[in-house]
């Protein structure tokens, strides 16, 4: 898998000058690595992203989550209709790597 992530993909065209300087002096494929690999971790149960950023809570949470919509543009990880209840109390989509996807019954 290609986990090569343009910083142009991430960083909005009208964001501050810092937002372009910190996204450059991160390794984004690294990340982008680390993230998939944690969903895939989960294997057919999933995860929400509370649980992704429990295990990379060393991570500050936009650096994660920021990763969960190229992921998905590029079929590395899929998303459907079902939800679990996150630490919040509110319901988060369930994410799977393509490999342990199983359609709901």
């Amino acid at each position: 898998m290609n986990f090569d992530l343009p910083v142009h993909e991430v960083v909005r065209k009208d964001a501050k000058l810092t937002s372009h300087i910190g996204a450059n002096s991160v390794d984004m494929a690294k990340t982008v690595e680390e993230v998939y690999n944690v969903i895939e971790s989960f294997g057919e149960d999933g995860c929400i992203s509370d649980e992704v950023q429990e295990v990379l809570s060393h991570r500050s949470y936009g650096t994660v989550t920021s990763k969960y919509s190229w992921l998905k543009r590029k079929g590395y990880i899929k998303v459907d209709m079902r939800v679990k209840k996150g630490k919040a109390g509110r319901p988060q989509h369930i994410m799977w790597t393509y490999d342990n996807y199983k359609e709901a019954v």
